[in-house]
């Protein structure tokens, strides 16, 4: 392996570890369309990755809910202070009524829990118990 490669795998360990996920809840006006939203929030320093974590349900005639996974780098500042910034930040956007983040976790730790979720389906389907799946 090159210098080169190196270098790269060295920033890839890195971000790895200051890579974050964030499970939110968002309520919405239903005049503005809920992917303008998702994209404003894209547009924000330090997001990476917007996605809804399910459909987006009916609160109201004017309101909807919605479950959202952001992946984001908190940028020069603390984790705590970025998520403060960033709740502020998208309560500021057109047609957000609410935003609260439930847990943050980060993208290792999220990795880990999806290995670990299929290295049990793996033994499972090994013994012959798939359908317990």
């Amino acid at each position: 392996m090159n210098n080169k490669d190196e270098f790269k795998n060295l920033i890839r360990e890195e971000l790895k570890k200051s890579v974050y996920e964030a499970v939110c809840v968002i309520n919405t006006s239903k005049k503005e369309f809920l992917t303008d939203i998702l994209t404003m929030i894209r547009a924000l320093p330090g997001v990476t990755i917007v996605n809804l974590a399910r459909a987006s349900e009916d609160v109201s005639k004017q309101k909807e809910a919605a479950y959202l996974k952001i992946k984001f780098i908190p940028l020069i500042v603390s984790l705590e202070q970025y998520v403060k910034t960033l709740v502020n930040k998208v309560r500021e956007i057109r047609g957000v009524y609410s935003f609260h983040v439930q847990q943050v976790t980060t993208h290792a730790q999220k990795q880990a829990e999806l290995d670990k979720k299929r290295e049990r389906k793996k033994r499972l389907k090994d013994k012959g118990l798939e359908r317990m799946i």
